[in-house]
Order: C-alpha cells, then structure tokens, then sequence
C-alpha cells in the first residue's frame, strides 16, 4: 500500500531549507503503479500570499488527483497495446494453422 505524506519534509542536507523541495506522487491504476509525478523547484514559484507555505494549500491534492487520472490513462493505453499485439499474434497463429 502507498502511503502519502501529509506534511512536509524537508532533507537535511537541502541547502534551500524551503521546507518541501519535492512532491513525488504514484502514476496508478487501483494497485498497479506505472510510474511516478515528481516535482521541485516550489521555492521559485510565486505564491498567491507571502504568509501561504510553499506548495499552497491543495496544491499536493491536486497534483495527486492528477497522478491517479494520468496514471489510469497510461494502463489503459498500455493495455490497448498489449492487446493489439496479441490480436495480431492469435490472427498470425490461425493462418498458419
């Protein structure tokens, strides 16, 4: 199960001390990650108030939101793929049966 982090954190050794430095969320489809959002650079994006942390409020739940349908769109892409190809390997099969 994928966990998400509600608050922000920031590491160590990040010498902007901006408090969130990066937003990571999964590219999914129910329980199949096909990959991952990643985000930075927050420090030098306006803010709609000075007193507003970086990212602002909703910010990540929007960026997850996003993820989830990205994520839903590449499966079922991938998935359509897949089964193009293997519609032609059957017909392929058949003929040479």
């Amino acid at each position: 199960m994928i966990s998400q982090v509600e608050e922000p954190y920031n590491f160590k050794d990040n010498p902007r001390n901006n408090g969130w430095p990066f937003v990571a969320t999964p590219l999914s489809s129910g329980k199949c990650v096909v990959g991952f959002c990643g985000m930075d650079g927050f420090d030098s994006v306006p803010k709609g108030r000075d007193d507003e942390p970086q990212p602002e409020h909703g910010i990540v739940q929007y960026v997850s939101e996003a993820s989830k349908n990205l994520g839903k769109a590449l499966f079922e892409q991938r998935m359509a793929e897949v089964l193009g190809e293997f519609s032609k390997v059957s017909e392929r099969s058949e003929r040479a049966l």
